[in-house]
């Protein structure tokens, strides 16, 4: 399976005085605080860069410690970008065949490092494990869904071609 994530190769991610404007306690499973994206912008080139080709909004999303979010694919976004925020014990694992077997799965397991961002393919079935300790992550949600044919491997070609070449 090819990787469904990608390391990107950009300044850490810094969210010190970048306001918290709207806070959901259930946002597609996760406790949720969408972030001032004017504030982000200021902090984040690669970010603004980012939004002026695909426009988005970013929030911090939060996990409570000793839970599973279960196998899934996401329904709407074919693609995100994750950073984690917290240093803990948890564990984001992709499968390709989770949904093909009874017993057992071959995982892939991302190797997050604390406030660097990563591109995630999220139409590969994904699972988060996490252990002693509140876990919160950096993610963006693009305006342009699956349904509208948005995927991973369009905003790796775009990253690649366009802002790494600068």
């Amino acid at each position: 399976m090819p990787l469904p994530f990608h390391k990107i190769k950009t300044a850490d991610l810094n969210l010190i005085d970048v306001p918290i404007v709207e806070e959901i306690d259930d946002y597609e499973g996760f406790d949720c605080s969408f972030l001032d994206m004017d504030a982000l912008f200021e902090k984040n080139s690669f970010l603004k860069w980012l939004n002026e080709r695909v426009p988005y909004r970013a929030a911090i999303l939060n996990v409570k410690p000793w839970k599973h979010f279960i196998w899934h694919k996401d329904s709407y976004r074919g693609v995100t970008i994750n950073a984690l925020l917290s240093e803990d014990k948890s564990f984001t694992l992709f499968s390709e065949d989770v949904f093909e077997t009874s017993h057992q799965c071959n995982i892939i397991k991302l190797p997050y490092i604390k406030n660097k961002m990563f591109l995630f393919n999220a139409q590969v079935p994904h699972s988060i494990i996490n252990l002693n300790k509140p876990r919160q992550l950096f993610s963006v949600e693009f305006e342009k869904t699956i349904q509208d044919g948005f995927e991973y491997k369009d905003l790796l070609k775009i990253i690649k071609e366009e802002y790494y070449s600068q």
